[in-house]
């Protein structure tokens, strides 16, 4: 049987300790900040809104320019999802154009009160497969 016997810490043991700590506390904020996957709730300020689910906005370590990381198919790009083929022209008058929970642009007309998935702009289907418009509830 040992007997462990205890020593009360000096001053410079506490102050070492905490160097220690706040050292490995630093280091682990800046590897989560890096590494781990970050909400969508951290964009809530962008005025593209959320990310489509599994995209995730990271900064390239060495040059500090934007990608975006796609986890459902292990892809990265330079470009936003959330504008890929998306056309400046505006849009007709009374249509607005809005974003699935998928990220996916639906377009909305509040006069003849529809919805389509048909860009107006390009004339070409931008959503689901078999899916072309709907007429709006309420």
């Amino acid at each position: 049987m040992s007997i462990a016997t205890w020593q009360r810490p000096t001053h410079d043991m506490i102050n070492a300790h905490e160097r220690w700590q706040n050292g490995r506390n630093d280091a682990q904020a800046s590897w989560e900040q890096r590494f781990f996957i970050q909400t969508n709730s951290g964009l809530a300020g962008d005025p593209l809104g959320p990310l489509p689910d599994g995209w995730e906005k990271r900064a390239d370590p060495n040059t500090g320019r934007m990608y975006f990381v796609n986890h459902a198919h292990r892809t990265t790009q330079w470009e936003d999802p959330r504008t890929q083929g998306v056309i400046d022209d505006p849009l007709p008058e009374g249509w607005e154009i809005r974003f699935t929970e998928q990220g996916v642009p639906c377009f909305i007309d509040h006069i003849n009160k529809t919805t389509t998935y048909i860009d107006l702009r390009t004339g070409k289907p931008v959503g689901p497969l078999g899916v072309l418009s709907n007429t709006m509830l309420g």
